[in-house]
This record gives structure tokens, sequence and C-alpha cells, in this order.
């Protein structure tokens, strides 16, 4: 697998995983996402408007600048250290049409995030293979999912019933 920088907007996910994503993401979406990067471009290209919770103050100033130079203006790029830790506040219920999850605490985040998560919207969890992610697949028990790039660093989307 090709290890993509920051700079080429280019997420890391596998290519299957990028290629199915890409197939799912309308123009008139809300996208939430943990940890932020090179997908929170990608996938700023590809809806109305992303909102990005970043732990990492160093990562979350690298990408704020990125973002002011190339003047994007749909991204809602949050520094939240206390993230997953507190939770998230301030959205309404049903505001997500997409989450990805590929930040730290992802079993917490997968938990805290299926409020928002519209009715058939769908759940990203980033490196659904490793063991310590098997307690986000219960919780979404009963869901209609995807596994992606099963044959290395793999993803699985969750649809919401």
């Amino acid at each position: 697998m090709t290890k993509h920088t920051i700079h080429d907007n280019t997420p890391w996910f596998g290519p299957e995983t990028l290629k199915y994503v890409s197939s799912l993401l309308k123009p008139d979406w809300v996208l939430f996402e943990t940890g932020c990067g090179s997908s929170t471009i990608w996938f700023s290209n590809r809806v109305k408007k992303v909102i990005s919770f970043e732990h990492s103050r160093e990562w979350y100033i690298k990408l704020k600048e990125i973002i002011e130079n190339n003047r994007i203006k749909n991204i809602d790029l949050q520094l939240n250290p206390n993230y997953p830790e507190k939770g998230i506040s301030g959205f309404k219920e049903d505001e997500f049409d997409f989450v990805s999850i590929d930040g730290r605490g992802r079993v917490k985040s997968v938990e805290m995030v299926i409020p928002y998560l519209k009715s058939e919207g769908y759940l990203l969890l980033d490196d659904s293979q490793r063991e310590r992610y098997q307690s986000a697949i219960i919780l979404l028990n009963g869901w209609e999912n995807t596994i992606v790039d099963k044959n290395g660093k793999q993803a699985t989307i969750w649809r919401k019933p």
C-alpha cells in the first residue's frame, strides 16, 4: 500500500474503501469524522459540509493551515483534546448523513455518534479488523454492513436502520 501524506489529499483508506465510499457520498450531505487529515480534504470535495474532530493540536494546526491556504469553506475543523472522553455536543439528533471513525477512541466514538447519524445514514469504521474494535462492531449488530479491503487495511461501513 502506498503511504500518503496530508498534502496529497488522498485518505489513508484502502483503495476499495475509497472506491466504495466515493460511490455513496452525495453533494448535499453533512459528514462527521473523528481524526482529521487527508480524508478531511477529500471528503470536503464530495459533500456539503465536513465536521472534523481532532485531539492532536499539532495535527490540527497542520490541517488548519492547509484549509486556510486553499480557502476551503465547508470544513468545520474542531480541536477537541478531550474527545472522545467528554463526548460531543452542539449537534442535533439525525444531523449526519455519513460518519467516518478514524481517530483515537474508536469504540467510544461509535457509541457517541449513533444518535446523531440519520436513519439510512452510513458509518465507516476504519481498521475494523483490529481486535480492540470488536465491541464497536457489537454495538452495530443488526445494521446492514459491507466489509471492504479485506486483504489488508480493512474498513466496515454500516447503514443505520
